[in-house]
């Protein structure tokens, strides 16, 4: 494949990809877990000298059938002169922005090995912080489903106690459900609710309307869900920079694929006017800087590797610091996520007491009076 068809190609990965639908974009990408291991499995066998084209064969023949048909299609598409990068792209949503992206400029500078056996100790870190986060938050959610789950039966055997259709019953809850009826309502009032967060989580990831320019300057300087933002985000560009401009990709390339890994459009926003900056002859840290989106500590990292000729090292640097402040502001909001969840139950639990202790001494008056 020539070098001339990739540089060609490289450049629409990130702009062509297709377009999947919401259930693809929510449940059509490839397990955390897999793509770890199908990393390091291409990471390896490319150091030993085997062909990417044996590499993706054997990965054909393992994982779940959805996993064989993608690798299958983009054995073909490389077959027929795609690059890698191209032929993952155009799986739609099954691999994510960053790999792909890392795997271009991989191609582009002939380091591909090392690329991916980086995105392997990348994705090995990503999957275990996922671990902890949902095994801080389980208990609590478990909790909070039992908490719903006595209330249904509250309701149930209210219309199971009820002594006719004509008598008053007593609504020991005060919302006036009871039996199967009300059981539906209260549930499907939930997951309504439910329904509604998760939508809005959702169109915050997805940059809906372009929400990202809006809304991660308010929540920057929120303790930890600023941090988590923020230092993910500084983490994924100075480790993009470090590896691509180690490997001898150019600055303009580099820059842009650094502002696009972070997957946050409130930073990719400043990436023309750095590209710019950058074509017009400015050092690195200065056309970081006059795009005014990153905190002056990191300009300040990369300013200082650019003066002392160390800018790769001091970029792995920033990486490495940015990384372990991501890991424990998602530590901190793992916390912070399971004591909202505890403060939501006990707020739930106390409300419905309280709803009964009314309920009661509103039925002892009704007898006084």
């Amino acid at each position: 494949m020539s070098e001339t068809k990739t540089r060609a190609t490289l450049d629409t990965t990130t702009t062509r990809r297709s377009k999947p639908g919401l259930y693809d974009s929510l449940f059509g990408r490839i397990p955390l877990g897999t793509l770890e291991l199908f990393c390091m499995r291409l990471g390896s066998g490319l150091r030993a000298g085997v062909a990417i084209l044996k590499l993706l064969e054997s990965e054909a023949k393992q994982g779940s059938p959805h996993h064989r048909l993608v690798i299958k299609q983009a054995i073909d598409k490389v077959r027929s002169g795609e690059t890698l990068a191209k032929a993952f792209a155009d799986a739609g949503n099954y691999f994510p922005p960053l790999l792909i992206q890392m795997i271009s400029a991989g191609e582009t500078s002939g380091g591909l090995d090392r690329i991916l056996s980086h995105m392997t100790e990348y994705y090995r870190e990503l999957r275990l912080a996922r671990r902890q986060f949902l095994n801080q938050i389980a208990w609590p959610l478990i909790q909070l489903g039992l908490a719903i789950g006595v209330i249904c039966l509250v309701i149930a055997v209210r219309g199971f106690l009820a002594r006719g259709p004509q008598e008053e019953q007593f609504d020991s809850l005060g919302l006036g459900l009871a039996g199967a009826s009300g059981v539906a309502v209260f549930l499907g009032t939930i997951l309504m609710i439910a329904s509604v967060i998760f939508g809005i989580v959702v169109a915050v990831w997805k940059n809906a309307f372009n929400c990202h320019q809006t809304l991660i300057p308010l929540v920057l300087p929120i303790p930890v869900l600023g941090s988590v933002f923020s230092n993910t985000a500084l983490a994924r560009m100075s480790m993009t920079l470090s590896m691509l401009l180690n490997a001898g990709v150019d600055a303009i390339r580099s820059v842009r694929e650094a502002y696009l890994s972070t997957g946050n459009h409130f930073y990719i926003q400043g990436m023309k006017p750095a590209l710019a900056n950058i074509q017009k002859g400015q050092s690195l840290a200065q056309s970081l800087n006059e795009a005014n989106v990153f905190p002056q500590e990191f300009i300040a990292g990369i300013e200082v590797g650019e003066l002392s000729g160390n800018e790769t090292e001091s970029l792995e640097y920033l990486a490495t610091e940015y990384s372990r402040r991501a890991k424990e502001s998602m530590t901190q909001l793992s916390i912070l996520a399971s004591t909202a969840i505890w403060v939501s139950i006990a707020m739930l639990i106390v409300g419905f007491i309280l709803m009964m202790v009314f309920q009661y001494v509103n039925m002892v008056n009704s007898f006084l009076i």
